[in-house]
């Protein structure tokens, strides 16, 4: 699990991004997915920030059901990608 501090120009405060998450395939299933994004939004309280956001692939149908589960639902954002390879 990856995650890091950053500012926004939306809130005030820190905010938190989980960049990472990933349960080898043998522990899925034993929470430790839901653990693991508790210690996140514990550290995100503790700097004051409002939120933790982070993004799954639109196929990980398994991390959506988790992800649903512990956030009550999508953000309603969609996240675009300018790549910038020069050799296109």
């Amino acid at each position: 699990m990856h995650f890091i501090e950053h500012r926004s120009t939306w809130v005030a405060n820190r905010s938190v991004y989980l960049e990472d998450l990933y349960v080898a395939p043998e522990a899925r299933g034993l929470g430790l997915g839901r653990r693991l994004i508790a210690h996140v939004a514990g550290h995100a309280r503790a700097i004051g920030a409002p939120a933790v956001h982070w993004l799954t692939h639109a196929d990980n149908a398994t991390a959506q059901a988790l992800y649903d589960s512990l956030t009550g639902g999508r953000s309603g954002f969609i996240q675009y990608q300018l790549n910038l390879d020069e050799r296109k």
